[in-house]
């Protein structure tokens, strides 16, 4: 059976134009831990993150979803997505060492909207914070450690 990506996701709420029904459809898939930890990584600002824009690997070439197959997906690797961040007390040089075979196993799209994530960013505009606060306002006290 075909699961969506969290990318694939994402970018399906960002297309709905209705800010309810964009609710709605993103209710629908809190089922998924790792759409719940994305969004806390994104939106609650006492998880911060280290740069991590020098960080190197070589691209996946496999395409996500239906079109191919991946070595891994952010849904079985976002429980340790806590690794990560700044709070961790992992040295910075190892976290990068990970993160770089964590990009290596992820398809591109899926490595993207981490990269956006490091920096407190989603790549889609109508998920932003005015609309997360009016409709998922525990996501900004969400945690995301073991």
């Amino acid at each position: 059976m075909y699961m969506k990506s969290l990318a694939e996701i994402l970018g399906e709420a960002n297309e709905i134009t209705n800010a309810t029904e964009r609710a709605n459809y993103l209710r629908g898939h809190l089922t998924r831990p790792a759409l719940q930890i994305i969004l806390a990584a994104t939106f609650n600002p006492s998880i911060t993150f280290p740069d991590y824009s020098d960080v190197t690997y070589k691209e996946s070439a496999a395409a996500l979803g239906e079109k191919g197959i991946v070595d891994t997906n952010l849904d079985k690797e976002c429980r340790r997505l806590y690794i990560f961040t700044e709070q961790s007390s992992i040295p910075l040089q190892k976290k990068k060492h990970k993160l770089s075979l964590l990009f290596e196993s992820l398809h591109s799209e899926e490595v993207k909207l981490l990269k956006q994530i490091f920096s407190k960013k989603i790549p889609y505009g109508k998920i932003n914070k005015k609309f997360m606060e009016g409709n998922f306002p525990g996501v900004f006290t969400k945690k995301i450690d073991r």
